[in-house]
């Protein structure tokens, strides 16, 4: 009789990192999937459906929209109507439990109603988020890998008297309203995590140290990757982990060689959650999307929203600047996932994201993905260490576009098929 397993993926994820793997696994294993903060482009519920029709999976749950806001009585409702989902899944069938978190509020709620005895498999995909989280360490594991020897500046953090001094007034009120979400999301974290277990009779939902810098528990003994740098830094820094390096299935879904190439894509979603962006950032930004292009030899680019809107309100500025600079440039409003509009274009371009790394992993060097070193470093101090994929083409402070240097230092992990991956663990078992 197949074994169960129980796959839990963030929505963001689903249709690159979660969809084609389902497929594989469901070949050997009965699956039933678990969609969680579901904001992504695309309709993951009909893809579930087609899924559930053709028998590759059991069954599947997707939660609500990230509502984990500042409003406290809609989060005790949807928690507890989560609570009430659960009960109904016979969740105790399941083997395995494959997921690329086990720090997030869905789950440390789904934990209540898991066996004690499920092995619990992560999800790599997300496993960056420690060398994210952890800069020395980023830096220090960069220069081991590529044999380099790259230095991580000093930032000096601005108080907040200096900030009102070099900043118009409409800045004012952006840190303003920073510092009271900051404020009120401390009380809803103390809410969610302390107070809601107590009035719905669950288990903590805090965190553990480990959990806040990678999303994992300590209690993890599995983890599957599908980088070979990040199989290496985790087999280097967890030596208890037990960790495999899977195929990156990905590839398979990329269209480059059916497609007809044209223009360029610009992420938007590089400078994070910002509503506006200083004249400053706009020009510079303006001549580094220019440069790209020239290298690219197109001069039509589209510019694509992230999912969530409140990234985009500084669009249209840089739309305008385009314009008048004679580039064709239409917006995209991410209706559908950057996975299928991707292999369209000849470059994908912008600051680290999650959509440069897709692309990279989907494409390698198919579509050329170019990251603005110079204005990356708004976000990230040492850009290099966030999206570290060798295909990735630079453009430095001296609008020269130039690949990674640095030759490797490491041998190459054993790259399994994820099923194989799964009957091992088994067997161990």
């Amino acid at each position: 009789m197949k074994k169960k397993i129980l796959l839990s993926i963030q929505g963001q994820f689903y249709f690159d990192k979660a969809m084609i793997y389902i497929s594989n696994l469901s070949k050997d294993y009965l699956i039933f999937v678990i969609v969680k903060e579901t904001y992504s482009s695309g309709n993951i519920k009909e893809n579930l459906e087609k899924f559930k029709k053709s028998g590759i999976i059991i069954d599947y749950l997707i939660t609500d929209k990230l509502i984990f806001k500042n409003n406290i009585l809609k989060n005790y409702f949807f928690i507890n109507k989560i609570i009430n989902q659960l009960k109904g899944k016979n969740l105790q069938q399941f083997d395995f439990y494959f997921t690329d978190s086990t720090g997030l509020i869905f789950d440390k709620i789904l934990q209540n109603f898991l066996k004690e005895e499920i092995v619990v498999i992560i999800n790599g995909y997300n496993a960056f988020l420690y060398l994210d989280r952890n800069l020395e360490e980023q830096v220090k594991f960069y220069n081991y890998y590529y044999n380099s020897n790259h230095k991580l500046e000093k930032r000096v953090k601005k108080k907040f008297i200096n900030i009102l001094k070099t900043k118009k007034p409409i800045h004012y009120l952006i840190y303003l309203k920073s510092r009271i979400n900051i404020f009120f999301r401390k009380i809803t974290r103390f809410y969610l995590y302390f107070i809601i277990p107590k009035l719905l009779f669950i288990k903590t939902l805090s965190p553990t140290r480990l959990e806040e810098k990678c999303l994992w528990s300590e209690k993890i003994e599995y983890l599957i990757c599908f980088e070979n740098y990040i199989a290496s830094f985790y087999k280097k820094k967890f030596p208890q982990l037990k960790v495999f390096l899977s195929e990156n299935l990905s590839k398979k879904i990329c269209k480059c060689e059916k497609t007809r190439k044209s223009g360029a894509l610009f992420l938007v979603s590089g400078f994070g959650e910002v509503e506006y962006l200083d004249d400053k950032y706009l020009e510079e930004l303006l001549i580094s999307i220019l440069t790209s292009l020239k290298y690219l030899e197109t001069s039509k680019i589209v510019l694509r929203h992230h999912p969530f809107k409140n990234y985009n309100k500084w669009v249209p500025s840089l739309q305008k600047l385009l314009k008048d600079k004679g580039i064709d440039t239409d917006i995209d409003y991410a209706k559908k996932h950057l996975t299928e509009v991707a292999c369209d274009y000849i470059g994908i371009i912008g600051m680290p994201s999650l959509g440069l790394r897709d692309v990279t992993m989907m494409c390698g060097n198919k579509t050329k993905v170019i990251c603005f070193e110079n204005l990356s470093r708004v976000r990230y101090p040492f850009p290099k260490g966030v999206i570290f994929q060798d295909e990735v083409l630079w453009l430095n402070d001296k609008n020269q576009v130039s690949k990674v240097t640095g030759s490797y230092v490491l041998e190459e992990n054993n790259i399994n098929n994820i099923n194989n991956i799964f009957k091992s663990i088994e067997l161990k078992k």
